[in-house]
């Protein structure tokens, strides 16, 4: 599976494939595709898709134009419609501070629980005696479902999505207050990291760069209680040697344009988001622990499943269901109308036959010859098995923290078999329990085994539907 990455902001499009080759000195990265495009105004304004589908066919062009033909990718977002924030919780197993995470979430994250998406990573790989930090991000729900759905009707499969912040981050490793400040028209991000994580994030419309750059200094300094901040990268379209150099004398700080500073095979590339996310490509998916805003978990995600099928799958199965129903229906209706007319044309030219006995025998006998079909229409209907009502039931009882893979029943039969992914026991019990209490199902079987598995876990139902169910209402 090929990897490349995409950054998306208010300004610009760009897309990269980076290569990792192993040569005598050691290994090197080589850049494979690289492009951007400029996009139009007003159509992403502070992270948020203003209009998906103008997005959609810019998007789609730019793919094609640049010769991506990658179906996963890793997505850097703008800042402006994420919240970041860190804490430190107690030297704790992984299975252990995953739990201590979710159960804070709601306590660090903005607004309401069920309305966002978020994702989490250890700041720290060596655990210290104040104990291990993390840093969460989130963002709303319809802000990153109108992202994906663009993505779904690309044929675009997100491995990861993160904030521009951490792709910044993962650029330049271990590394003490240095602050990054990424201008992109009149769109300012200005980000801060130590020891190779964000410690600041803020995105802002500005006209004065240096002023901005002088109150997120000042606030840092005051709120993390730093003393200095060493170094300052200029970055993105808006970076030019001489506002590097007017930073510099203004702030006596040295700093340095991005385009100065990476070059890979040859390619000068002014956007740290970019590089960023394109080295998060080149990793194993599977040993991928940065944070991810994807509305799945890290094991999902690595095991490369098709995220979009967490919002479209349950409801593309349905509509097929549907339009299959309903060429069965006008099929069935037209043969119907072609009996019915047949019927009432061979009645009409007998009823305007002159009556004698004979004739009226040849009616019974055309009318006998007629019975044949409409007894094999009534056969027809009759043997139609209508799932819509039924599969619309079962998508209201799916409960937060389950997602159905997969849905298989046959043609006429009367059990449905679910199969899907549950991230706790009692999600997956309170899934079961709803199940047994709608009208249509008449059994719900599920192994025990199921509930082996505390978190993630992988299971099979067997829902048999009552016959009444699957009869035309």
């Amino acid at each position: 599976m090929e990897v490349a990455a995409l950054e998306i902001n208010s300004k610009y499009l760009r897309a990269i494939k980076i290569l990792a080759r192993q040569t005598a000195k050691g290994q090197t990265l080589a850049v494979r595709q690289v492009a951007e495009t400029v996009l139009p105004a007003g159509l992403i304004q502070d992270g948020q898709l203003i209009n998906p589908e103008n997005f959609r066919q810019v998007l789609r062009q730019f793919l094609r134009t640049n010769h991506f033909s990658n179906s996963h990718w890793i997505v850097s977002l703008s800042e402006g419609a994420i919240f970041t924030t860190s804490k430190i919780f107690p030297n704790l197993t992984a299975e252990d501070l995953e739990a201590a995470v979710e159960m804070n979430a709601a306590a660090l994250l903005p607004g309401n629980p069920a309305e966002i998406f978020w994702g989490w990573q250890e700041i720290q790989s060596v655990k210290s005696m104040s104990g291990q930090e993390v840093q969460i991000a989130s963002i709303a729900k319809n802000i990153l479902e109108n992202y994906l759905l663009v993505f779904d009707r690309l044929g675009i499969v997100p491995i990861a999505i993160e904030p521009k912040s951490c792709s910044i981050a993962r650029v330049f490793g271990q590394t003490n207050n240095l602050l990054i400040l990424n201008l992109e028209g009149d769109v300012l991000t200005s980000v801060i990291i130590k020891g190779g994580f964000v410690r600041f994030a803020r995105e802002s419309q500005t006209k004065d760069l240096i002023a901005e750059a002088r109150k997120t200094i000042n606030y840092y300094l005051a709120e993390k209680n730093e003393t200095a901040i060493e170094k300052i990268v200029l970055d993105g379209s808006g970076a030019k040697g001489e506002l590097a150099a007017q930073i510099n004398e203004t702030f006596k700080i040295e700093t340095k344009c991005t385009i100065d500073i990476f070059q890979i095979s040859g390619f000068k590339i002014s956007s740290l988001p970019l590089i960023g996310a394109g080295i998060r490509a080149l990793g194993d998916p599977s040993q991928d622990m940065s944070l991810s805003l994807l509305p799945v978990g890290r094991k999902e995600a690595s095991e490369e499943k098709r995220t979009l099928l967490f919002y479209g799958g349950l409801a593309n199965i349905i509509v097929i269901t549907c339009l299959l129903f309903l060429l069965l229906f006008f099929g069935t209706w037209g043969l119907m109308k072609y009996l019915n007319q047949n019927v009432s044309s061979q009645l009409a030219t007998l009823a305007n036959t002159s009556g004698a006995q004979g004739e009226n025998g040849d009616i019974e006998q055309k009318i006998n010859d007629l019975k044949p079909y409409l007894d094999q229409e009534a056969t027809i209907e009759g043997q139609l098995t209508y799932w819509a009502e039924v599969l619309r039931g079962v998508q209201k009882t799916i409960p937060q923290g389950v997602v159905l893979t997969q849905l298989n029943y046959p043609g006429t039969g009367e059990i449905l078999t679910i199969v899907g992914q549950a991230d706790s026991r009692e999600a997956l019990a309170t899934f079961r329990d709803s199940l047994a209490s709608e009208d249509f199902a008449k059994a719900v079987q599920m192994p025990s085994s199921n509930f082996s598995e505390k978190q993630i876990i992988n299971f099979t139902i067997t829902l048999t539907i009552n016959k009444e169910a699957l009869k035309s209402k």
